[in-house]
């Protein structure tokens, strides 16, 4: 009984992958999604960035914020190609102002670090504050940074220890610890 239902495994999953493939072509949002995800992971098919990125494009373009943030990702770190820091930039704030928290912080990541944007401390504080004030302990400890270095914000060591306790409280954060025994 095992092995056939063994056997018939691979027929199954075959049939699935070829639903899936024929909503994606067709518009599916959902399954170029999903089928964006299969490529990239290698997830049951051979893993190819090129058809990944096809169609994340796919979904990202129908406004999924999901497949918006896993195109610019991506992009950011080359996966299927030279890494485009500008298109990354534009995929992440597709995805950040649909509320996508991990599209936020990378966001601000970008501003912080100016790539595919010119340097903007100020705008790398208002996506680190969005997604701290969701309680996510990297953009908290980021925050903490800015107000300890006084970038984007006027500094301020009292709001630094405040968002480093809540990242650290909110974490193990070994670093958020270290800089509010620092301050």
């Amino acid at each position: 009984m095992v092995v056939v239902l063994l056997q018939l495994l691979p027929q199954a999953f075959a049939q699935e992958l070829g639903e899936l493939r024929r909503q994606a072509l067709g518009g599916v949002a959902s399954a170029q999604l999903s089928l964006g995800e299969r490529y990239r992971l290698g997830l049951g098919i051979t893993a190819d960035p090129a058809e990944a990125m096809r169609f994340y494009k796919l979904a990202a373009e129908q406004g999924v914020p999901e497949a918006q943030f896993a195109l610019a990702e991506m992009y950011r770190f080359g996966e299927a190609g030279p890494a485009d820091y500008q298109q990354a930039v534009r995929w992440y704030r597709s995805a950040a102002e649909k509320g996508l928290p991990e599209a936020q912080f990378n966001l601000g990541v970008m501003y912080d670090n100016g790539q595919g944007v010119e340097q903007n401390y100020a705008e790398a504080v208002h996506w680190y504050r969005i997604t701290a004030e969701k309680g996510m302990p990297d953009a908290e400890y980021n925050l903490g940074l800015m107000y300890a270095a006084g970038k984007g914000v006027n500094q301020d060591y009292q709001e630094a220890a405040r968002w480093y306790r809540r990242a650290a409280d909110h974490r193990d954060l070994p670093e958020a610890d270290y800089n509010l025994a620092v301050l």
